[in-house]
């Protein structure tokens, strides 16, 4: 078995749990790593974020997204008109502030940039 099977198995065991309705009110979730899948887990996140999510040579591009997404912040909220449809509609209803966090936080990092570049943000 794996370490989440494994792990949510033998914690539904120790459990006593002998109902789905036992289940869901259980506190702590039931559904958990072994500890040594845990442990391997936890190491693998810290290498990631020390050697990849923050590693120095990604620095400059997060900080070029970083302002790309701000800018683009700036131009949707003073000029929703300029998103595309259904969200341009929806901030005429809505806080456009609102409209453009949530058309932005739903962009790839492709269509970041392709987005950018098409309304002339570099």
């Amino acid at each position: 078995m794996g370490g989440l099977i494994e792990g949510t198995w033998r914690a539904a065991e120790a459990s006593g749990a002998a109902s789905v309705d036992d289940v869901r009110l259980h506190r702590p979730r039931l559904a958990c790593l072994r500890s040594d899948a845990a442990t391997a887990t936890a190491e693998l996140k810290q290498f990631l974020h020390t050697h990849v999510y923050n590693a120095p040579q990604l620095q400059a591009e997060r900080e070029r997204a970083r302002a790309l997404i701000a800018q683009l912040f700036q131009l949707y909220e003073s000029e929703p008109q300029r998103m595309p449809e259904p969200y341009a509609s929806q901030a005429r209803r809505e806080p456009s502030w609102r409209v453009a966090c949530d058309y932005i936080a739903g962009m790839t990092d492709g269509y970041l940039h392709k987005t950018a570049s098409q309304l002339g943000i570099e």
